[in-house]
């Protein structure tokens, strides 16, 4: 019995309309998921770690 459950990433939410866009389901291409979402390549190394 299943008493709670999470959802890790919106794609996995089914649409209630059509969308143009094609979803690759379970990929792990960085150009297919988008990248880097939080531009992390491009911000500076924390000074304090």
């Amino acid at each position: 019995r299943v008493e709670e459950a999470y959802i890790h990433c919106s794609k996995h939410i089914p649409l209630m309309q059509k969308r143009d866009k094609k979803i690759h389901w379970g990929t792990d291409d960085e150009k297919l998921k988008g990248g880097d979402f939080f531009n992390a390549k491009n911000c500076d190394p924390d000074p304090s770690a």
